[in-house]
């Protein structure tokens, strides 16, 4: 079996005019390694300088491509869900087409047909839903936190009323799920904006000093002193630790202390083993 390595699937027209690999042959690209089977397709399409291929998947390094199954075959195929080939030293992605029956080219009787085809435009749809779009207005103006809630009047029968003024807005029946997400959101966007104002005014009144930078370094450097000198106290006696003994979960203890219960004091941990350290 002949194995080879290229940078890319736009190598596959030139080593195949200089004779370096048949059909069959394993080759390996950035993206995994694949088997190839090659056919000249100019006689169907009238385009003599492309190499028709066919991948069929043993590995993949790169996770944005997939395989999908069609008969017997694996074929790689991109995010979009085209097939990756190669075509005048390029890619190109080309579909893989429902057979459809009637073509002369093609034959019948197959689920699939390796007829390519150029792929479609492709075509995003959004789909809006008025009350939410209208409730972001408001809650941006400061008006109101949901639809149908005038200052607490109205409720639901109010926002589906003023949607139906609007013209062709969105009536959701039974989506309480939905309406409580969208408070619960505009909520939360508030709570942000009152913490980053206290934030920005906490920082406008405060004015430090360099004197006050070094008593706050030295303030921070004998916090950090004495919690290490309270990481050395045991947490079940209370005094500083004796015989060093560590448990599963990390912590420490004094040995006899350790020994007389079977759970971490300090995670409710169950212990399982005992190491002493010093």
């Amino acid at each position: 079996m002949i194995r080879l390595h290229v940078k890319s699937l736009s190598e596959l027209r030139e080593k195949h005019q200089a004779g370096d690999y048949v059909s069959g042959t394993v080759f390996s690209t950035p993206e995994g390694s694949f088997t190839i089977s090659l056919y000249p397709t100019g006689d169907k399409l009238s385009n003599p300088g492309f190499i028709g291929v066919y991948l069929t998947c043993l590995s993949l390094k790169n996770p944005a491509l997939r395989g999908v199954r069609v008969g017997a075959t694996w074929n790689l195929l991109s995010e979009e869900g085209v097939l990756i080939t190669s075509r005048h030293e390029k890619l190109t992605p080309i579909l893989l087409t429902p057979d459809p029956g009637e073509d002369p080219q093609l034959g019948k009787g197959r689920g699939y047909t390796n007829f390519y085809r150029p792929p479609p435009d492709l075509e995003t749809f959004t789909l809006t839903c008025d009350f939410v779009v209208r409730e972001v207005v408001r809650e941006d103006a400061g008006v109101c936190v949901g639809p149908g809630n005038k200052g607490g009047e109205g409720g639901m029968e109010g926002g589906a009323t003023e949607g139906g003024a609007g013209g062709g807005a969105l009536m959701m029946e039974g989506s309480v799920d939905g309406l409580l997400a969208t408070v619960r959101r505009v909520h939360e966007r508030e709570l942000e904006r009152s913490r980053r104002a206290r934030v920005l005014a906490v920082e406008e009144l405060v004015e430090l000093t360099q004197e006050d930078l070094l008593k706050l370094q030295e303030n921070l450097a004998g916090a950090l002193t004495k919690k290490c000198e309270m990481d050395r106290h045991c947490s079940i006696c209370l005094e500083r630790q004796k015989d060093h003994v560590c448990v599963p979960c990390g912590h420490r203890y004094c040995g006899p202390c350790i020994a007389q219960v079977d759970r971490c004091a300090e995670c409710r941990e169950r212990i399982s083993q005992k190491l002493k350290c010093f």
